[in-house]
């Protein structure tokens, strides 16, 4: 079966349920204004739709991973996306400062789980000036990068620091600051 979803605002759950439901048919969502929920729910909810709204807001719960954020933003033209009931945004360093230049309202306080990898050390501190309260556990980055001062401010910025992570630095550098790295990197090298 086919279904026209009427303006307003829609559940991202229910679109997915439709479509679990309507076998070969389609939905045509270009009326709604709004489609709220997870930000994973959200996403698959656009992919579930024949035809997406234009324009849409969105109001996100829970936590998100960084890249479903800014897939919303990339399909939701103007749009607005309300973070601040979020708890947790999770991804590489990158992703979540783009998760949150993505967002329209962002939550006061949230965590973010940073994934493994290389992280900027600039883009951790970024996030720790954003979450408030929040933690950021960086034990599966494998290394940070910048100039020596910034790694060393972005250790002192992850509640969680990895165990063992190398760090490749740009410009002058303090000798203190290449201690104080080799002193938490655990076997990583600078």
């Amino acid at each position: 079966f086919n279904s026209t979803l009427t303006a307003g605002s829609a559940a991202a759950a229910d679109i997915t349920a439709i479509e679990a439901a309507n076998g070969t048919g389609t939905i045509d969502g270009s009326a709604l204004t709004a489609i709220t929920g997870t930000a994973a729910a959200v996403v698959q909810a656009i992919a579930d739709l024949d035809t997406d709204p234009t324009n849409f807001n969105s109001t996100l719960t829970g936590a998100a991973t960084a890249t479903d954020i800014t897939a919303i933003e990339a399909a939701n033209g103007t749009g607005t996306i309300t973070g601040s009931a979020l708890t947790a945004i999770n991804g590489t360093a990158a992703a979540v400062v783009q998760a949150i230049a993505d967002l329209d309202t962002d939550p006061t306080n949230f965590n973010s789980t940073l994934s493994a990898g290389s992280a900027a050390a600039a883009d951790i501190t970024a996030i720790e000036a954003a979450n408030g309260t929040g933690t950021i556990d960086g034990s599966n980055l494998t290394a940070i990068t910048g100039t020596a001062a910034a790694v060393v401010q972005a250790i002192a910025d992850l509640d969680t620091d990895p165990t063992n992570f190398n760090s490749t630095l740009t410009g002058t550098a303090a000798a203190t600051d290449i201690t104080a790295i080799e002193a938490a990197n655990g076997s990583g090298t600078i």
